[in-house]
């Protein structure tokens, strides 16, 4: 059987924790345009900055905020460790129900995507596009989950 590029079991439940902090802290920036962390402000303009000086890879009259960043990559990094950490028992098996999941996923996706471009525009499509990064993930998630653990019952209790 072949290796499968997969992260350990320890991860799934890592990322299970990270991922409702990401969210509450993405939805809170975003959503209530609320400032999480004030110390990840960096501007430019001040000496002393906690970030550092001004140095050569910002400009001058740099400022932003990191707390839209670093929300964006806990919430995928918490993702991606629920999404691809590996089962108990990795076989064959679980290898096709992981390359459907991951089909289905990237099709639903894509419509989403089709049909938002479609009756969206403006700056909120833009807004779109961003929760396409998550939907692919979240969708295979759940789809993976339906076919490993919910369908095999379901299937099961019907013979009975």
């Amino acid at each position: 059987m072949k290796k499968s590029l997969l992260l350990p079991r320890i991860c799934r439940p890592i990322g299970c924790v990270l991922f409702p902090l990401g969210l509450a802290w993405l939805l809170a920036f975003y959503v209530f345009d609320n400032r999480v962390f004030p110390f990840l402000k960096y501007d430019s303009n001040i000496g002393s900055n906690r970030m550092g000086p001004a140095s050569y890879l910002f400009e001058k009259d740099f400022s932003t905020d990191f707390n839209g960043e670093l929300s964006i990559l806990v919430t995928l990094v918490s993702l991606f460790m629920i999404a691809f950490t590996r089962e108990k028992i990795e076989d064959e098996y679980v290898s096709l129900k992981r390359l459907k999941a991951l089909q289905i996923s990237l099709y639903l996706n894509l419509l989403l995507v089709a049909v938002a471009s479609i009756f969206i525009y403006g700056f909120a499509y833009v807004y779109i596009l961003q929760c396409s990064i998550y939907s692919i993930l979240v969708i295979y998630i759940l789809v993976f989950i339906y076919q490993m653990h919910i369908k095999p019952r379901l299937t099961k209790s019907d013979t009975l």
